[in-house]
Parts: structure tokens; sequence; C-alpha cells
């Protein structure tokens, strides 16, 4: 009995699991004799599936990107971290448990050159851990075009051109 209460204060510490809780608790309200079943399940169901692939993107500066992680949340998943590797191969945890919004969604509300590179939702738990990732390119041609900034570095490249000759 002291391991189904473990489960529960586990469960209801970790975002994304109160759906699991909520069977539980249902069956030992109602004095169901599988709430056993139902922990040894939750015990040893494995290492955390995520259950579609993250598909590469490719957006222009200022649009909004959502990439989604679809964590089965019915094993029981105790972190969901996403993490952005940029271009020069450096990489940051950009989310955390805890951190507000859906832990297996990330959103770029406004993105830009800068956020190009690969994202990464990595779930855990005491098992194992799953990964998956994504490419985001940034049209960064987009920006150039923009105003007198184009003509500027349009006459910057001609000069140079002839210097050159």
């Amino acid at each position: 009995m002291q391991g189904f209460w473990v489960l529960i204060l586990l469960a209801l510490t970790r975002p994304g699991h109160s759906g699991v809780v909520d069977k539980i608790l249902q069956m030992f309200l109602t004095g169901s004799k599988n709430v056993m079943k139902v922990l040894l399940e939750i015990e040893t169901c494995g290492a955390p599936k995520i259950a579609n692939i993250m598909e590469n993107r490719t957006a222009k500066p200022g649009d909004q990107i959502t990439f989604n992680c679809k964590v089965d949340m019915s094993c029981m998943v105790s972190t969901i971290n996403w993490y952005h590797e940029f271009e020069n191969g450096t990489e940051i945890q950009i989310k955390r448990p805890g951190d507000r919004g859906q832990p297996d969604i990330h959103i770029i509300n406004s993105v830009s050159p800068v956020d190009t590179g690969v994202y990464t939702c990595v779930a855990k738990n005491v098992i194992g851990r799953t990964h998956a990732a994504a490419y985001l390119a940034v049209n960064k041609a987009h920006t150039l075009l923009q105003g007198h900034r184009f003509e500027s570095l349009l006459c910057l490249f001609l000069s140079r051109l002839l210097l050159l000759r």
C-alpha cells in the first residue's frame, strides 16, 4: 500500500500525469480490486514513448513555429526537456519541467535567424529515456530584402567587386 501512495505523490508532482492519478484514485475509491494491476502496469511499462515524428520546418523571420512532441503519458514520465542546438554546435536547454505551458509542446512566437538549428524533446522516467528532434531553417534572405538594407548591401557588394578587379 505504501507503493501506491508513493506513486500517487510522484504523479502529482509531475506535469501531465493527472489522468493516471485520476484513474488510480477512482479505482481505489470504488473498491476495485484492479488497483494493483494498474500500479504494476505503470511500474513496468518501460521507457517513455513518443507517438509522433517531429518534422523539419522552414520559416520566415517573424513566423510562429510550434514543435509538438506527443509523449505517451500512460507510462510514468518524470521529465520532458527541450534543447536547441545552434548552427555552431552549441546546445542549450530551452524548456525545463515546471516551465509554463504544456511540457510536450515548444512554441517560438516570432522566429529569427538565430533560431535556426535542431530542436530536441527528451522524455525520461526511471526506466529510460527517448527523444525526437527536428531542424528549423529560418530564411535569412527574407530579412535582407526588406527596405533600404538590401540596397545598401547591393551597393557594398558591387563596390567590393569592382575593387577586386
